[in-house]
């Protein structure tokens, strides 16, 4: 279990380092390919590209929130929804954190970066 939360930070700890902000962007790491749209380099939603896994997490003024642990939710052009294929056309993502604080992130880029994860 250690193990496991051990490696999710250290794979959150990266995403915030590779995006640009304004713009979603891609890299590759320890055999994963990540995609992350940045606000900032403090502010930021990343998840891996693996054959339908996903580490999906936002980080917002370095604090970071879980997907998967119901920390965050995102809405994909104003709905709530968890289909992450759905990033790829949005017109607008945010994600409710918190006590019901909201934070926008870009959409440029989405449809070329978000292409190797879903064809």
């Amino acid at each position: 279990m250690v193990l496991l939360l051990g490696l999710a930070f250290a794979g959150n700890v990266y995403a915030q380092k590779f995006g640009t902000a304004g713009m979603w962007t891609s890299t590759t790491y320890n055999g994963e390919y990540w995609v992350q749209t940045a606000v900032n380099k403090n502010t930021s939603l990343s998840f891996v590209c693996n054959g339908g896994s996903s580490e999906l997490s936002i980080q917002v003024n370095g604090k970071f929130y879980d997907y998967d642990n119901g920390q965050f939710e995102l809405l994909i052009d104003g709905k709530r929804n968890g289909n992450l294929r759905a990033l790829k056309t949005a017109k607008s993502i945010e994600a409710v954190y918190g006590k019901g604080k909201r934070i926008a992130f870009p959409t440029q880029n989405a449809q070329k970066v978000l292409a190797k994860c879903f064809k």
